[in-house]
């Protein structure tokens, strides 16, 4: 439900404040996942169609903005999955050539 919706409805008396605040939080958490899915997604294509070494070049790029966002990140879940993504991606790159870690 978009805000402007929840907004009509809260003015309507069919929902509490506190219910409208939890709606309009959950629209924001679920617009931002999807934000950063399409990005990831966008991102995957252009490393899809680079050359390997502009491949390495994005995933080390990548690898080191996750660890410096874990780093960053007071959330203990949160920052454990960013460090195990960028882990992972350093670990991609393995057998690509030319890469010392």
């Amino acid at each position: 439900m978009k805000p402007k919706e929840i907004k009509r409805l809260l003015k309507a008396g069919h929902i509490t404040a506190d219910q409208a605040d939890q709606m309009l939080y959950d629209y924001k958490r679920n617009k931002v996942e999807a934000d950063e899915a399409d990005e990831a997604e966008k991102w995957m294509k252009k490393v899809k169609k680079s050359s390997l070494q502009g491949k390495k070049r994005m995933v080390k790029e990548k690898s080191l903005d996750l660890n410096i966002e874990s780093a960053l990140t007071d959330d203990s879940f949160e920052r454990r999955d960013k460090s195990k993504k960028s882990t992972r991606l350093r670990f991609s790159l393995r057998g690509a050539g030319g890469m010392s870690f």
